[in-house]
């Protein structure tokens, strides 16, 4: 089990869509693998600013968004892929976290429209997996791939 051992964790995960494309975010674990929050790139709408289940219309945005246990919102379901991705004490765990947190607001300034149906037929895509490892990075990790799935965005990051 994650964290079995009292240390928190970093996790990657995708959730499925159309069975063979992923949207991956991450989750934050406490050292007993309770959930503790996400983070994802999710399309949004600008006109009322919740997300949507994808980017079609010239009025989605692509945004970062964090969810807490207060908010009661999460997409980790049993049964996905994921990844422990690090695993430590809860200072250089959230030392990370936060190190992601802290882009969350300059991606949402940049108010990047969402592509539609999430990819670009030409050209590079930037989409929630763009968002996925721009946290990636800013913690210090490689974002992980997940076998099988199609991951577009993901070898895009977004410049802060």
């Amino acid at each position: 089990m994650i964290g079995a051992d009292g240390c928190f964790a970093l996790e990657a995960r995708a959730f499925r869509l159309a069975r063979w494309c992923s949207h991956n975010f991450w989750v934050l674990r406490g050292p007993h693998g309770q959930w503790l929050g996400e983070l994802h790139g999710l399309a949004t709408d600008r006109r009322h600013g919740r997300p949507v289940p994808i980017g079609y219309a010239r009025w989605h945005a692509l945004q970062a968004w964090h969810f807490t246990p207060a908010q009661g919102l999460f997409l980790c379901r049993p049964g996905q892929p994921h990844h422990l991705v690090w695993c430590g004490d809860e200072a250089a765990v959230r030392e990370r976290w936060a190190a992601a947190l802290a882009c969350v607001e300059p991606i949402n300034r940049q108010n990047l429209t969402y592509p539609r149906g999430g990819i670009r037929l030409w050209g590079p895509t930037c989409n929630s997996n763009s968002v996925f490892s721009t946290f990636a990075l800013a913690m210090g990790l490689a974002p992980p791939r997940f076998a099988g799935l199609w991951q577009p965005g993901l070898s895009q990051p977004i410049a802060l």
